[in-house]
């Protein structure tokens, strides 16, 4: 996985929008540069009016975990692992405005060591579709400015500003997901049922600029717990489940194959989440998941046509 893109939406457990930290996520946000403004892996590129960009991507990721009870006693343990393949477009409406679109397929086949050794392998998929305004332009501004608004429910503001040989960027934002939609819980290792969650996101990126095929990106993002209790259910039982926070850190190799027009990128990502909390009106019934450390890695091409 690599470097976090223009807007980081979570669902429930850090499972993040397509132009995130998804797993394999490996293309970059975008914005309006005057030195570098064909470079496509900067982390503050936008396309230019009338300009398509994309992004194929694949990566490779794994999970594990430990479930206690409310006593503390351990209940069973788990360990995954997941394939994703991802899809983006961006369009330049205007020097300044931008669209977006992408498609997110994930194939994940967990383990679990009670009775029986389950396993099950799930297929999910997730859509994305945004749009991006900068507001200030680093062209004649001291630095960019841009809003970006995603469904489902996301909205980021980004400040970034480019050196003679590297760019920074910072963003926070907010996101919302859920609502009684069923899907599978990794951690319980069947379907739940999960209401509306809310929290929100920040997170730091860089790109230094090695030569003028070669370039490193790094990122660090905080992603909230969701703000209150996700009231959820499964087989029936209904139940409160505490989100836990989440640490990313990625890093990511680029390579222009063809400059300003086709650019390869190797990326890895370390990604550790909080305790988790499954709270029922019987606290008897309560299920505790230790600390996690999820690790991925990615290969992706960025284009522009």
């Amino acid at each position: 996985m690599g470097v976090a893109l223009r807007k980081v939406v979570t669902t429930a457990e850090g499972l993040m929008s397509f132009k995130s930290w998804f797993c394999a996520g490996i293309a970059l946000a975008c914005g309006s540069l005057p030195a570098h403004a064909s470079d496509l892996t900067d982390p503050a590129f936008l396309p230019a009016a009338r300009q398509f960009t994309g992004a194929t991507t694949f990566g490779y990721g794994t999970d594990s975990g430990n479930v206690e009870d409310a006593q503390g006693f351990p209940q069973y343990s788990f360990d995954s692992h997941t394939e994703v393949l991802t899809q983006s477009l961006d369009y330049g409406i205007t020097q300044r405005l931008s669209v977006w679109g992408g498609l997110s397929q994930a194939w994940t086949t967990a383990h679990y060591d009670y009775a029986g050794g389950a396993r099950t392998t799930e297929r999910f998929v997730r859509w994305d579709v945004g749009v991006t305004y900068r507001v200030l332009d680093e062209a004649r501004d001291p630095f960019n400015l841009d809003v970006s608004a995603s469904i489902p429910g996301a909205l980021s503001l980004a400040l970034s500003r480019e050196f003679q040989d590297f760019t920074i960027r910072a963003s926070a934002g907010v996101y919302s997901g859920g609502g009684g939609r069923s899907r599978f819980d990794l951690v319980r290792g069947m379907d739940v049922d999960v209401g509306v969650y809310r929290g929100y996101d920040a997170a730091l990126q860089g790109q230094l600029r090695l030569t003028p095929r070669l370039s490193i990106n790094v990122a660090a993002q905080y992603v909230s717990s969701n703000l209150n209790g996700v009231q959820a259910s499964a087989d029936g039982n209904a139940f409160t489940i505490h989100y836990p926070d989440q640490v990313n850190l990625g890093v990511a190799l680029n390579y222009h194959l063809i400059p300003n027009r086709l650019a390869l990128r190797l990326g890895g990502s370390y990604q550790m989440l909080g305790a988790r909390h499954d709270a029922y009106p019987d606290p008897s019934f309560d299920l505790l998941t230790a600390h996690r450390i999820r690790r991925a890695a990615g290969l992706g091409l960025i284009y522009s046509f």
